[in-house]
């Protein structure tokens, strides 16, 4: 084999190790509950005692966290979880 083809091999096996790693970080999202609750704190600004759609919310979650569907969900069930929103139906509200 010449020396052209083994660098691009090298390059290849290097790119895509790159692309692997990049897929499985982005996969798990990491979250601290103080910066979720800055975060809500953040999306009901200026609506206290206000409840937001659903689907409102979680647009604005997406935003905050610069995230997919799915972690906004995830993060929807977390805020849940630490008591930082209450959810009825298709309404969530600050606690």
């Amino acid at each position: 084999m010449s020396n052209t083809t083994i660098v691009t091999i090298i390059i290849l096996v290097v790119v895509f190790a790159l692309v692997i790693f990049n897929y499985l970080h982005k996969k798990h999202i990491h979250y601290n509950p103080e910066d979720l609750k800055k975060s809500i704190d953040r999306i009901f600004e200026g609506k206290e005692g206000q409840t937001l759609p659903r689907i409102e919310f979680l647009k604005r979650l997406r935003t905050e966290y610069n995230s997919s569907r799915k972690d906004a969900l995830f993060l929807l069930g977390k805020a849940s979880d630490n008591g930082f929103i209450e959810i009825n139906g298709q309404e969530i509200k600050k606690k």
